[in-house]
């Protein structure tokens, strides 16, 4: 088994965490009378971004590992995580109205989110030297700008047009990383 191999059960160990809180979650979430569709919509959103997250890992498979760059790329899944609890309790039984959650949550998902992009471009330019002038850093930024406006600012139409966004703008980098996983990868 390789360092990469070794390193990546960690960083699939807390990216489970999140989905199998997700995925639990669902019937819940989809309940007609508690249902919220801005709330959905980011539902939606960390229930695909894991699949890219583990996928995207592949770019690292290069990197000379120390003990720092191992915590940074943990960092992400657990900051994921971190996501996810703010959109899915513990006890999720408990709630009533996802809209009413979501609002109460929401500025911390929005940080949360934030610090994850932060952290992506971060690795990605430390770790895999992608430069910060990359064509794709044009969605990470305004991606990652969004998510510390919405952090800052409780208005629900704004979490509503940024899901929007958000999901309009990411689904396609998720799709080029799908196609190409290379894409990123570090030179040796």
């Amino acid at each position: 088994m390789s360092l990469f191999e070794y390193l990546t059960i960690s960083f699939s160990l807390v990216l489970s965490f999140a989905v199998i809180r997700i995925i639990a979650a669902l019937p819940t979430i989809l309940d007609k009378a508690r249902r919220d569709w801005v709330h959905s919509a980011w539902t939606a959103y960390t229930l695909l971004a894991p699949s890219w997250m583990w996928w995207n890992m592949w770019a690292y498979h290069t990197v000379s590992w120390n003990y720092f760059s191992f915590l940074s790329i943990l960092t992400g899944p657990s900051l994921f995580l971190v996501q996810v609890t703010a959109l899915v309790p513990t006890t999720v039984s408990s709630v009533t109205s996802w809209r009413a959650h979501f609002e109460t949550q929401a500025r911390l998902f929005f940080a949360a989110s934030a610090a994850w992009w932060l952290l992506a471009i971060g690795n990605s330019w430390l770790l895999l030297g992608v430069p910060l002038t990359d064509p794709t850093r044009i969605i990470y930024f305004s991606v990652l700008g969004g998510f510390l406006y919405a952090a800052l600012r409780p208005s629900r139409r704004l979490h509503a047009a940024l899901a929007i966004i958000v999901c309009a703008s990411v689904f396609p980098i998720m799709a080029a990383f799908f196609l190409s996983p290379d894409r990123f990868t570090a030179s040796p």
